[in-house]
């Protein structure tokens, strides 16, 4: 079986695939990173300027910069396993999938 590519995604495609989830999602956006350089001294550290990524197992994967100190941070979030947000989220790769087939978005 072929693996399913990793899609960068936006915001809103994020609150369409979680619905629900989403206020947990921003939770983590705002308060939910682990930065090795802040790590003793600021426990709630956010992620700015981000991508978001979903990946083949369609969880979510970010990617950015500390709120604190602004080094590369990351985050991956295994949304994939909630039955309904994978469910949602291999709607979205099919609707991208035609996208991509007649050219509306950039492969990578």
């Amino acid at each position: 079986m072929k693996e399913k590519p990793n899609i960068e995604i936006t915001e809103n495609d994020v609150q369409t695939i979680l619905q629900t989830n989403y206020q947990d999602f921003r939770g983590i956006v705002a308060t939910g990173v682990y930065c090795s350089h802040c790590k003793r001294e600021h426990l709630n550290v956010g992620i700015k300027e981000y991508t978001i990524t979903l990946n083949d197992l369609n969880d979510v994967h970010l990617k950015g910069k500390c709120t604190i100190c602004g080094r590369d941070v990351g985050r991956y979030i295994a949304y994939g396993e909630m039955e309904k947000v994978y469910q949602r989220a291999e709607e979205f790769r099919n609707a991208y999938k035609s996208r991509v087939n007649m050219k509306i978005v950039k492969k990578d």
